[in-house]
C-alpha cells in the first residue's frame, strides 16, 4: 500500500506544484498517522489516505442512469485534454477506464486514480514488476494476441 501511495503523491504533488490541470483530480493533501514506538520518541508518520475533492459519479455510473444524453465529444476532448497534460509531463495513467473518469455537478470529466501512473521515461519491463503480476499477465496477453 504504502508503494502505491508513495508514488501517487509523488504524482500529485508535481501536477500541484506545476500549475492543476481542470481536468485531473485535484489534490488537497494527505492524512497521516504517528505509528512510531509510544514514549520512544521518534514518529513514524505513515500516509493513511489522500485528500481528494468529491464529485457526484463515475462516467460508468453517468452512462448508466436514464438521463438527458451526455455530451460525448465534450467528455472525450476533456478525458484527452488530461491524458495529453500527464503526456506532457512524461507520465502515463496506465489505467484509464470508464470508472477512473468522475464527473462533476456540471459534468466535465476529470482523470481520477494516478495509482498506476508512471514516468513515461521508466523501461518497460521495470514499470511491469512494479504494477505486478496480474499486470504482467494481461500485457503479456496483449502481446501475444492471447487476450
Amino acid at each position: 500500500m504504502q508503494g502505491f501511495c508513495k508514488n501517487e503523491l509523488a504524482i500529485l504533488e508535481t501536477l500541484r506544484r506545476e500549475a492543476p490541470h481542470p481536468n485531473i483530480l485535484p489534490y488537497l493533501g494527505c492524512a497521516v498517522m504517528d505509528v512510531g514506538v509510544a514514549g520512544s520518541g521518534e514518529g513514524d508518520l505513515r500516509v493513511v489516505s489522500i485528500v481528494m475533492e468529491k464529485y457526484k459519479s463515475t462516467l460508468a455510473e453517468r452512462c448508466e442512469k436514464k438521463q438527458p444524453p451526455l455530451d460525448v465529444d465534450t467528455c472525450i476532448a476533456e478525458v484527452s485534454a488530461a491524458l495529453t497534460c500527464l503526456n506532457g509531463k512524461n507520465l502515463c495513467h496506465n489505467d484509464d477506464h470508464l470508472h477512473d473518469v468522475m464527473l462533476k455537478d456540471d459534468e466535465t470529466a476529470v482523470l481520477v486514480n494516478l495509482t498506476r501512473a508512471w514516468p513515461r521515461v521508466l523501461p518497460w519491463r521495470r514499470a511491469l514488476r512494479w504494477n505486478g503480476a496480474s499486470t504482467r499477465r494481461r500485457a503479456a496477453a496483449r502481446t501475444t494476441g492471447l487476450g
